[in-house]
């Protein structure tokens, strides 16, 4: 095998493990990271980050969630959430929307989960707490700077109201 064709091999084994890394869970993310050879993983393991977040993004939804996560810390489980939610929009919201986006949220690693401890007022049921990882507050940062970017670019006659078509 010539050089040309080991790089073609290489090329194409590194393009397979890009795909399968970016239809992985989180959680296969890591056990996957685990198990390979430590030189792969520091030369590979940026493209594939990078791939996997690829067009990723907050919805407005997902961004109240998180903002919503980070507000509440260490309180921040579906209930509370969706109560705080509801107060901050005075929008009603059901507690499968705010299921849903936590889960989906933790999928992409912007929040993280464990089980509390069991409560009397939840007859023994235990409540999943969520919290902000470093990439939740990285992804409520870029659209908060995005936001601001494009709130800064809009005339200000605009915003007096007093502008017509």
């Amino acid at each position: 095998m010539n050089i040309e064709q080991k790089i073609r091999t290489k090329m194409i084994l590194w393009a397979g493990i890009v795909v399968l890394f970016s239809h992985l869970s989180f959680a296969q993310r890591n056990e996957f990271i685990s198990i390979i050879p430590k030189r792969l993983a520091n030369s590979i393991l940026p493209v594939c980050v990078c791939h996997a977040m690829k067009g990723t993004y907050l919805g407005e939804f997902e961004e109240i969630v998180l903002l919503a996560t980070a507000i509440l810390h260490s309180k921040a489980y579906a209930v509370n959430l969706m109560q705080e939610i509801e107060g901050q929009t005075g929008r009603k919201v059901h507690i499968s929307a705010v299921q849903t986006a936590l889960y989906r949220m933790e999928e992409k690693g912007l929040l993280r989960s464990e089980l509390g401890e069991a409560t009397a007022e939840r007859g023994g049921k235990r409540k999943r707490l969520f919290w902000v990882t470093p990439s939740g507050v990285k992804a409520l940062e870029a659209a908060q700077q995005l936001r601001q970017r494009m709130w800064a670019q809009i005339p200000a006659i605009v915003l007096q109201g007093s502008y017509s078509h």
